[in-house]
């Protein structure tokens, strides 16, 4: 027997939601639409979901202003428009929540990290995360290595002979 589109959605739906995926609303200063994408499209790797139905999960998870925002980007779209495709649905949220000035700011944040007076950990992880905005200017791991070590402060770079 043939499940129906709308079942087959659901079910899921009903996955997705299971895997606990983060919701964004556009609202929260402390949060990171990227880290939003980046789990979203973890899961809809998992789930074995692609084509437009990456979307309608996505959006599933958009609350409050996010949610708002896309309803509006739907009724902006002709009606005889193809359902959105991942591809271009990242494309117009990173633009509305991650806009250029945004993520040129934010490299120029992973530019100048140091360690100072940061944790090991607190400086590696701030380093992971900022290292996404800047790809230019750490294209091989070994370069990505080596700008994580110069930002260690002096005495940890001794020690393991960075």
């Amino acid at each position: 027997m043939k499940v129906s589109v709308v079942e087959d959605m659901a079910q899921l739906a009903m996955k997705f939601v299971r895997l606990e995926t983060p919701i964004f609303t556009g609202t929260d200063p402390t949060a990171d639409p990227q880290d939003f994408l980046e789990e979203v499209e973890k899961a809809t790797t998992l789930l074995g979901v692609k084509d437009y139905r990456v979307v309608r999960l996505t959006t599933y998870e958009l609350k409050d202003i996010a949610d708002l925002w896309f309803k509006g980007i739907e009724k902006s779209r002709p009606e005889d428009a193809p359902p959105m495709v991942w591809a271009e649905f990242k494309k117009i949220f990173i633009k509305k929540w991650l806009p250029p000035r945004v993520r040129a700011a934010l490299a120029i944040l992973f530019e100048t990290l140091k360690q100072d007076t940061l944790m090991f950990l607190e400086y590696s992880i701030k380093f992971e995360k900022l290292s996404r905005y800047a790809p230019h200017l750490i294209p091989t791991e070994d370069e990505k290595i080596d700008r994580f070590a110069r930002g260690l402060i002096l005495g940890i770079r001794k020690e393991y002979n960075y």
